[in-house]
């Protein structure tokens, strides 16, 4: 864990074997981080210090994914064993456990209100439940593989990915799909508008299509030459690229894109700046919310932070030589 304005390394947060996952509770002071050892552990974020192991099922039932509720008390946890689990995290009781699923379940996400969640599973499906592992549906329809689940702000939908190039849209409560939402074979990029409202996804093919959330009805299509890379929203916008971009961030008139051959070309009114970044493929790109910082990750699991303003360099905050596939601040 390190600091974002100094660079610092702040803890080693120690977990076992291969780490799947690390993610904050909604007020930040704790991390629960999960491995192939089968345990997911809470850590106070300001200290370091292991607060509660939460046992799984065994060591031979690696844990792929864990998030806390909204309430920081709960955490749910995709099992490869075919469930879910759900703990409290102050005491490490297990309130809930999910059966059902048929192969290894590798997403979870709780619901806002925290009184559900949704998981994702290799067997193609994705199921909702209570947190005390009653099941509610099970959304069937994907052809391969769940890549990504998701609740919308307020409950009602549940968003699945999956291998199979598609996006589908469901009632959280109930079997029947609302609609697919997005169906391109493969989908290689997808990116959701900061208001909630609109959604892009892009494909091998290099056509990208603009949607309202919820809506079926194609606003717009996109074409371009080549394999589409990354989108995202730049206002009412759409922004689409192609090799050699791998990455993009979009914050107010700014987009940086991190490229094939190791810079990042950040845009805007202020004109154009160039960071010579990692010596190689830059693979993920962050801005911080006044977009007076940029957070750049490579191929090479490099990560470094820059001041906007002036172009410099001010941390490089290291790696273990993993590509970084995603950031945020």
């Amino acid at each position: 864990m390190y600091s974002f304005s100094s660079g610092r390394l702040l803890r080693l947060l120690p977990q076992s074997g291969l780490v799947h996952c690390a993610n904050f509770d909604p007020t930040g002071g704790l991390v629960v981080t999960c491995g192939h050892e089968g345990v997911a552990r809470v850590w106070s974020a300001a200290s370091g210090v292991l607060i509660r192991r939460l046992r799984g099922p065994g060591p031979k039932s690696p844990i792929t994914d864990a998030v806390f509720a909204s309430n920081g008390i709960h955490v749910g946890a995709a099992v490869v064993d075919n469930t879910a689990r759900v703990w409290e995290a102050p005491t490490g009781f297990q309130v809930g456990a999910m059966f059902g699923h048929t192969a290894p379940v590798r997403q979870v996400a709780f619901s806002p209100t925290g009184r559900s969640l949704v998981t994702g599973s290799l067997d193609k499906t994705a199921r909702t439940w209570v947190v005390n592992g009653r099941p509610l549906s099970v959304l069937s329809g994907h052809s391969g593989p769940l890549t990504a689940v998701e609740f919308s702000p307020d409950s009602r939908y549940v968003l699945t990915a999956s291998q199979d190039g598609s996006a589908r849209l469901w009632d959280s409560g109930t079997e029947p799909e609302l609609r697919p939402i997005a169906t391109q074979t493969p989908i290689t990029a997808f990116a959701v508008s900061e208001d909630g409202t609109r959604l892009i996804v892009g494909d091998a093919k290099g056509i990208a299509r603009l949607r309202a959330v919820g809506r079926a009805h194609v606003l717009r299509t996109l074409h371009v030459r080549g394999r589409i890379t990354a989108v995202g929203f730049a206002g009412r916008r759409p922004v689409v690229a192609t090799r050699p971009t791998l990455s993009l961030a979009v914050r107010g008139d700014r987009i940086a894109r991190g490229t094939t051959t190791g810079d990042v070309i950040v845009t805007g009114r202020r004109g154009r700046r160039v960071l010579a970044t990692h010596g190689g493929p830059v693979t993920a790109v962050a801005f911080d919310g006044a977009a007076a910082l940029l957070v750049t990750g490579s191929k090479r699991g490099t990560t470094s932070i820059w001041d906007l303003a002036t172009g410099h360099r001010l941390h490089n905050l290291g790696g273990r030589g993993s590509p970084i596939s995603y950031l945020e601040s």
